[in-house]
């Protein structure tokens, strides 16, 4: 009979959306802990099935609208209630070995539990909670209890790693835990442009920072020059609309196919049927950046070729000159002239797409991200121990 693996609590604000399937990726694949979930909303269980989830108590009322009021004033999500204990968390945080907060805003409002329980506290970030408040010049106000009674924090990148120093983490309690994917659950094929013409690829939720315009505006300076050049956009959004408009209005509707969500088999299928593949993320004018695109390390593993941008940890996953090349950010003019430089250069596409791959599997294999997070548990639990 197996021992019982220590637990290790997880809080979030919302369990889970859609777009954060990395986090569920990390939770299932947990070997040497067992994962509890705590969140003020649940969603998509079906989705993201766990053993165990429970939902918290939500924050009072006057509580719920004066932080609502101010997340509208400040455009950030980060501004939040502390979280309110269920019977389910009292009862399971006595034989707990640590708390795991999701995003700063939750590690923000776990800080009162880890205090009451003195259970050592590890909150994770992911993009939009590091850039939004260094955005806002509050970052280090807002995050100086986290990073002073925090035991732990976990970044994704670099990049992110320094950010988080800049808002006043510790260094010495930051430990890179790469976002994982697993390169054998996608399909890998050298790339070579079609008799059909050639077509672009992008995957993500229809926002200001996934820069999906400055694809769309690229496709309508290049298409009268290539025939057949098609751009296919998977993912919805509140800039979809807009986004529709742009494509006609540039005479390129007829070439830009929005195709809203799909699910995983329809994204494996289109990986599959591309052959180049365009993101060019961009800083959001409220400050939003992305933390590592997932998204970039699938087309990767599955051969493509990746035209983006110099923003966040990019330039950690894909190689500028050997499995991609990166514009600047907003540069519809650069992103233009790259795109046609691999339109040009068919014969570069294998290598680049070999290059992609095994980047991803050295990397950012799932395996070794979990392991990664499991030795800062392990880590964290025995300095509790010893306090």
């Amino acid at each position: 009979m197996e021992p019982e693996r220590p637990t290790a609590i997880q809080l979030k604000t919302t369990y889970l959306a859609l777009s954060e399937t990395f986090i569920y990726r990390h939770l299932i694949r947990l070997c040497s802990w067992q994962p509890l979930v705590f969140a003020d909303h649940l969603t998509n269980l079906a989705a993201f099935p766990l053993p165990h989830i429970g939902r918290l108590p939500l924050p009072r009322l006057p509580q719920r609208a004066a932080y609502a009021m101010l997340r509208r004033l400040l455009r950030d999500e980060t501004w939040r209630p502390v979280f309110r204990p269920c019977r389910a968390l009292q009862a399971a945080l006595p034989t707990a070995r640590l708390l795991h907060a999701h995003f700063g805003e939750a590690g923000l409002a776990a800080l009162p539990i880890a205090r009451r329980s003195r259970l050592p506290l590890i909150t994770s970030f992911h993009g939009r909670d590091v850039a939004k408040p260094a955005a806002r010049h509050y970052g280090r106000r807002l995050y100086r209890p986290l990073f002073t009674h925090g035991a732990a924090f976990t970044v994704v990148s670099h990049h992110m790693r320094d950010q988080l120093i800049t808002l006043g983490a510790p260094a010495e309690r930051i430990h890179l835990v790469r976002t994982g994917i697993d390169p054998a659950g996608i399909p890998f094929a050298p790339r070579s442009p079609g008799s059909n013409g050639v077509r672009l690829l992008s995957i993500g939720r229809l926002v200001e920072k996934k820069g999906i315009h400055v694809a769309i505006a690229a496709v309508a300076r290049l298409h009268h020059r290539y025939a057949g050049l098609t751009l296919t956009i998977i993912g919805d959004g509140p800039l979809r609309a807009t986004l529709e408009a742009q494509a006609q209005a540039a005479g390129v509707g007829r070439q830009v196919h929005f195709c809203g969500a799909q699910p995983a088999a329809r994204v494996l299928a289109e990986l599959a049927a591309a052959d180049l593949f365009v993101l060019p993320c961009l800083t959001a004018a409220d400050g939003d950046q992305e933390g590592a695109p997932v998204v970039l390390m699938e087309a990767l593993a599955a051969g493509l070729p990746v035209v983006s941008t110099h923003h966040a940890a990019i330039a950690e996953i894909v190689q500028h000159d050997v499995s991609g090349l990166l514009a600047h950010e907003g540069d519809t003019e650069e992103l233009s002239a790259l795109l046609e430089r691999l339109l040009q250069q068919p014969e570069r596409w294998p290598a680049m797409g070999a290059a992609g791959r095994r980047h991803v599997v050295e990397t950012f294999d799932l395996n070794r991200a979990v392991a990664a997070l499991e030795q800062v548990y392990d880590q964290v639990a025995r300095q509790g121990e010893q306090t």
